[in-house]
């Protein structure tokens, strides 16, 4: 939540897209916590978010719940796919959209953050 909040702090009028991957290691109550997680996202004013691994499913779910439009969110369940997942963001942007990338280290997010 704090990161979202800082993207949206730092990107102030610009286009903001969150790249989120599941949070591991939360225990019984994870599949809530990333559907609030998602629909935190959503009401902070996120303009695009793109959900990584099974979990963010749930992050999905969440955004879309507080009335993200689906389109605006890219569901990529296969941790390991990183292509998909670096041309699917590739398609999504624009010039001056500001991108957070966050999601637990197994997820190595920096796979997909260096192709962009």
């Amino acid at each position: 939540r704090a990161s979202l909040s800082s993207l949206c702090r730092i990107a102030g009028s610009a286009r903001k897209i969150a790249f989120l991957g599941e949070m591991r290691e939360l225990g019984r109550d994870s599949a809530a916590m990333h559907f609030s997680v998602g629909e935190f996202a959503a009401g902070m004013g996120i303009d695009m978010i793109f959900t990584f691994g099974t979990l963010g499913e749930e992050i999905a779910n969440g955004a879309q719940h507080a009335g993200l439009a689906r389109e605006n969110i890219i569901r990529l369940p296969d941790p390991q796919d990183t292509q998909t997942a670096v041309e699917k963001l590739k398609l999504a942007l624009k010039e001056g959209d500001v991108i957070l990338f966050k999601a637990s280290r197994a997820l190595k997010l920096e796979r997909i953050s260096r192709e962009i």
